[in-house]
């Protein structure tokens, strides 16, 4: 065993020299500190991966001592999931993900020293196993870095501790004295760093700077799916109403569960409205049909669209089934239709159109009119409901004086013209007309004279009469005598007594239930057929009463002069008894 006294003049002889180191005490950092000058052992004197992450002391690593392993300016040291690497920094997509200290291997090998016969010397070989040598094998200063072959000392042959910083000599650790990935972060100084900075390349070398998204580091909580945003001046922060859907590429606003690209849940709001808002299409004017609102995913086609081809805004049920279609280059409106073929085409469904307006009489409802002011030449026309929403009427308006036209009283179930005058009114429950007066009482009631100028009758055809009334309300017929070259071809009835056979009935009428006297037209068409009317689409086949009183007079005629006939005849026949009386007396 070598004695710390002797250790400076000690010789070990040639046979035995490695039993001698065998024996020798572990080399400490006690026994290199008094032995060992400081900066003796060089990086020549490490063999590679020699040092490792326990064998350094924590903060001895500055950033110069950190090489730029192919990082360029503004780069950061990143783990990538392996190793670290030169990286952009948090704004290159790949996240910041947690890190973790890692654990030095335990030392490995086996035990024992084995020296040769020779003496040690620089040019002699010496054969140590694993921590074969010591603390106690060594006296203090006893090895000195002369006495160490480069890369002769790896990090088995060292006891823990051994080698402090003061016998590194500057720069005699190289990146290939490090075992890779022995170096931990509590390994590296501060080197001026402030809270929340990151190692940066300048260009130059590595040095501590603010992190790319904020002065001073990131940090903040969120879930995943969550939309990261500012939620203070250094700190990130994630709500679940801002949702990246990542498996189908949508962002959801208010939701977590976009159905669309961009889903939102409320309204979208603009403050910009001097120009457009959005663009339908980029350019062109044959671009399809294109939805803008839909209603659903289910319903993607309900909603309002635009067709480029024809510049109409669309509201459609479906793309074959517009409910309204606005044409911005026609300057047109259809309603169920996208071909209207007016400025307004309405094709109006079960209720048609309603007219609506705000409360009170006298509310014109529907006007038309042409551009321009009022004039008898630019009248305006009106619908308008009157006496509290009861009554309507139609009149015009030339700006001076007002025409009122045509009216309909609900209540009393008439239509007047003029709209609230009595000229002429028809009663719809009872079918009647009255001429000047709101209370027809027949179905065709007139409070005056009435006449009837130029009426054909049908038989004989082409002659024309003129129909006047008395005052009792008689009516009677005048003919109007053809002009010459237009002769009449007179010729007298025939068998004019005919209508004797026609047999008047009592009826009741089953619209009024009043009972008359007609004659039936079956009777007349077998007897008398040229009292009939004629039939037609809108008059039922009916007698002419005016023309049976022409036959009735050459009935009465011809009893007249039968009745004068016979007169004679009883006159001759009571001369003829006188005078046979007077002549009996007398015999």
């Amino acid at each position: 065993i070598l004695r710390t006294d002797v250790a400076a003049n000690f010789k070990a002889p040639a046979a035995d020299t490695a039993d001698y180191v065998r024996n020798l005490p572990p080399i400490d950092s006690a026994r290199i500190a008094g032995t060992v000058p400081d900066g003796a052992i060089t990086n020549a004197k490490l063999a590679a991966n020699a040092v490792t992450t326990d064998k350094v002391l924590n903060g001895t690593i500055l950033f110069q001592d950190i090489g730029q392993n192919g990082a360029t300016a503004g780069q950061v040291m990143k783990w990538t999931g392996t190793v670290w690497a030169a990286r952009p920094d948090s704004l290159d997509g790949v996240g910041i993900t947690s890190l973790s200290a890692g654990t030095p291997g335990p030392p490995t090998g086996g035990s024992g020293l084995t020296f040769s016969v020779s003496p040690i010397t620089a040019a002699g070989s010496i054969a140590i196993a694993n921590s074969g040598v010591t603390n106690t094998m060594l006296a203090s200063g006893s090895v000195d870095s002369a006495k160490i072959v480069s890369n002769a000392v790896n990090a088995v042959h060292l006891v823990n501790g051994a080698v402090t910083n003061a016998k590194l000599a500057p720069n005699a650790v190289a990146t290939g004295n490090i075992a890779d990935g022995t170096i931990l972060f509590q390994d590296i100084a501060q080197n001026g760093a402030g809270v929340g900075q990151v190692m940066k390349w300048t260009g130059t070398g590595w040095a501590p700077r603010n992190d790319s998204l904020g002065a001073g580091g990131v940090g903040g909580s969120g879930i995943a799916g969550q939309v990261a945003f500012w939620s203070a001046t250094t700190n990130l922060g994630g709500n679940s109403s801002f949702w990246w859907d990542n498996s189908n590429l949508s962002l959801g606003l208010g939701t977590t569960t976009p159905y669309t690209q961009l889903t939102l849940t409320n309204t979208l709001g603009f403050t910009n409205g001097t120009t457009p808002l959005t663009y339908i299409y980029q350019s062109g004017t044959a671009n399809p049909r294109r939805t803008l609102l839909a209603h659903s995913p289910s319903f993607s086609q309900w909603g309002l669209a635009y067709n480029d081809p024809t510049d109409q805004m669309i509201f459609q049920q479906d793309s074959l089934n517009p409910v309204m279609a606005v044409g911005i280059g026609a300057k047109s409106i259809g309603i169920n239709t996208a071909a209207p073929e007016a400025v307004l085409d309405l094709r109006a469904g079960p209720q048609g159109l309603v007219v609506q307006s705000s409360p009170g009489q006298n509310t014109d409802d529907i006007m038309i009119k042409r551009p321009g002011p009022l004039s008898p030449t630019n009248i305006r026309f009106t619908l308008s409901q009157r006496a509290s929403n009861r009554n309507l009427w139609l009149y015009g308006y030339d700006g001076e004086v007002f025409r009122d036209f045509l009216g309909f009283d609900f209540p009393n179930n008439l239509v007047t013209s003029p709209a609230g005058g009595d000229v002429l009114v028809v009663q719809l429950d009872s079918g009647s007309v009255g001429i000047r007066t709101r209370a027809p009482t027949q179905a065709l009631d007139v409070a005056g004279n009435l006449r009837v100028r130029n009426m054909p009758v049908f038989n004989p055809q082409g002659t024309l009469y003129d129909v006047y009334a008395f005052a009792d309300g008689t009516f009677y017929t005048v003919l109007i005598i053809p002009e010459p070259g237009n002769p009449l071809r007179p010729r007298r009835l025939r068998s004019p007594e005919r209508v004797l056979q026609l047999s008047p009935v009592e009826v009741t009428w089953e619209k009024s239930n009043k009972d008359d006297v007609v004659i039936m037209p079956d009777d007349a068409r077998s007897l008398v057929p040229e009292l009939l009317g004629e039939k037609s689409e809108h008059y039922p086949e009916g007698i002419k009463y005016d023309k049976l009183t022409l036959y009735l007079l050459e009935v009465v005629k011809n009893q007249q002069q039968q009745i004068t006939e016979l007169t004679a005849a009883v006159q001759k026949l009571e001369a003829a008894v006188r005078s046979a009386n007077t002549t009996g007396t007398a015999k």
